[in-house]
């Protein structure tokens, strides 16, 4: 069986687990991991067996060469890897016939891409970040407050934190599209986890973030809080979440979870969860071909910390 990962980046790690969930499960097949970018520098190209350079995303032509590289190389399930991908893959997902891809609805990613459309549905059932209309009075924002780009068909990194209406005007005027964002003090947890196509919860894998690097996390905690993985089951059955998402929380000093952000898509911090979840890759491809599937528990109080490695080759 052939996998393609597309936008892999730098998750060697996704590429060494699913080769390993494929072999586990047909042992006696030829099993690949292939993988495309449009960075010529991606360590995945040069860590795979087979690695294609695509064109960027917002490329005309992106998804017909994502189908080529399918048909070629007799793909059977892709899975994306990044956020402004999701949108346009769920968009012409009729051109993908034949193709098993772990995807919630193009409803649901428009939700989830959107901020401000993230706010308005959920804000009644889920505690979320008050966002403030930007025609608004900026006499109801209380500092410090944050600052983000909308997120409409763009890739967002990071955010601006604002401690006074200066650099408040300064944010809004560098960012594209901002919102501006109550700004939540605590504790910030990633959520793992996998669904069904019924929504039903899988696994539910909370991790304290406990230092970030390039927007990912470096060292992280895996916990069983109790409160956070009740409240990302509510708001994935909202949502409408199937197959697998991250979940970004913030834990208040009071112990109140608020919700910051749903990325339907494999994290890139996933490490963390597979050390206290060996088999979360395994019982997604499962998941995926149709296969019979049950529950993942894991273990908690497990600490992860990243280290660098490099792969080197000879290009000539």
């Amino acid at each position: 069986m052939n996998v393609l990962i597309t936008c892999c980046g730098r998750k060697l790690f996704l590429i060494d687990e699913i080769q390993k969930s494929l072999n586990k499960l047909f042992p006696l097949e030829q099993n690949n991991v292939v993988v495309t970018e449009s960075d010529k520098y991606s360590a995945s190209l040069y860590y795979t067996a087979k690695g294609f350079i695509v064109p960027p995303i917002f490329h005309p032509k992106y998804i017909e060469e994502i189908i080529k590289i399918c048909k070629q190389e007799d793909i059977s399930i892709l899975i994306p890897c990044k956020d402004t991908e999701l949108k346009k893959i769920s968009e012409h997902i009729d051109m993908f016939k034949g193709l098993l891809i772990p995807l919630s609805s193009n409803k649901t990613i428009n939700i989830c891409e959107d901020k401000l459309k993230f706010f308005e549905t959920l804000k009644c059932n889920i505690n979320m970040p008050i966002i403030h209309k930007l025609d608004s009075s900026r006499t109801d924002i209380s500092y410090p407050c944050v600052v983000k780009e909308r997120g409409l068909d763009i890739e967002t990194y990071g955010a601006h934190i604002c401690i006074n209406e200066k650099e408040l005007e300064c944010a809004l005027f560098e960012s594209y599209n901002p919102i501006i964002q109550q700004k939540i003090e605590g504790i910030e947890y990633t959520v793992d986890s996998l669904f069904d196509n019924e929504c039903n919860p899988i696994c539910i894998v909370p991790r304290k973030r406990l230092r970030i690097r390039e927007h990912v996390s470096d060292v992280g905690l895996v916990c069983n809080d109790h409160e956070i993985i009740s409240q990302t089951q509510k708001a994935a059955k909202l949502l409408n979440i199937k197959s697998v998402a991250n979940f970004q929380w913030i834990e208040d000093p009071y112990g109140v979870p608020y919700l910051i952000d749903v990325n339907p898509r494999i994290s890139g911090g996933l490490q963390v969860t597979l050390a206290a979840c060996p088999d979360f890759i395994l019982t997604l491809i499962k998941l995926i071909l149709g296969l019979k599937i049950h529950k993942l528990k894991f273990v908690e109080s497990v600490l992860t910390l990243k280290y660098e490695s490099i792969i080197s080759c000879n290009i000539f």
